[in-house]
Formats: C-alpha cells, sequence, structure tokens
C-alpha cells in the first residue's frame, strides 16, 4: 500500500529502524542514513535494515550537510530524531530545517522521555526529555 513513498530513516539502533522496516515492508522505498562518527550494533542493524537502501553522511561537515539537504528535499517522509532532542537541530537538520528544504515533507518522530512541547510536561519528562534513550 505505500509503493512509491520515499522515507529518508535518520534513526538509530532500535526503535526508529523497526519503524523503517515496517514501512518498507508495506512497500515504501526506504533509505537508511547513518553517521560514519557514530557507533553502531551490528545484530541490531542487520536485523533493522533488511530492504532498506544505505548511505553515509556526516552532518558535521559542509559536504556532507548539502547532502543531506539533497535527500530531504527528495523525500516524502523523515523519520527522526535519531538522536537526543537537539542532536539535529545543531547540524541544520531540525524540524523547521527540513520543511524550509521541503514544504510538503511529512515528519514523524519518538522519543524516549517525551517532549517539552505542546502541553504539560511532568517532572519526569522535564528532567529527563533531553537525554538520550536506547536509540536516542
Amino acid at each position: 500500500p505505500l509503493a512509491g513513498l520515499r522515507l529518508l530513516d535518520l534513526t538509530r539502533v532500535l526503535a526508529g529502524p523497526v519503524y523503517g522496516r515496517v514501512l518498507r515492508v508495506l512497500g515504501a522505498s526506504v533509505l537508511h542514513c547513518s553517521s560514519p562518527n557514530l557507533p553502531t550494533i551490528p545484530a541490531a542493524d542487520i536485523d533493522t535494515s533488511f530492504g532498506k537502501r544505505p548511505t553515509i553522511v556526516d552532518l558535521d561537515t559542509p559536504e556532507g550537510r548539502e547532502k543531506g539537504r539533497g535527500l530531504v528535499r527528495e523525500a516524502d517522509v523523515v523519520r527522526s530524531p535519531a538522536y537526543r532532542t537537539g542532536a539535529l537541530q545543531s547540524s541544520g537538520f531540525g524540524l523547521d530545517d527540513v520543511v524550509k528544504e521541503n514544504p510538503n515533507i511529512v515528519s514523524a518522530t519518538v522519543s524516549a522521555y517525551g517532549s517539552l512541547k505542546g502541553g504539560e510536561a511532568d517532572a519526569y519528562v522535564v528532567k529527563w526529555s533531553h537525554r538520550r534513550g536506547i536509540d536516542r
């Protein structure tokens, strides 16, 4: 049912990559984008990357950021953040940046500890929202 949908998967480790795998099984074209500067868990990568096309982009370099912006322009959906809150924003790939590159893009996100945006946050969310989870 998702044939023709192009997903740019910027996730890592478990929850996010599984989401991308499910969309791939449903027919989406999934490009999994990894950083050359971060460690991987090979067993998790093998399990969650089935059917995805891989690429490596270094968002810490001007060349990598330009390549990343090109990938965003070609995508229908971007799956992020893959990292702790604010990490992609510092590289110019926060939601506002992505929407500027591709105003029609759909964004999907997951957070290990919640978000401070959109409503009241309990003390737990406030204390932990900027920490990494297992795949952040």
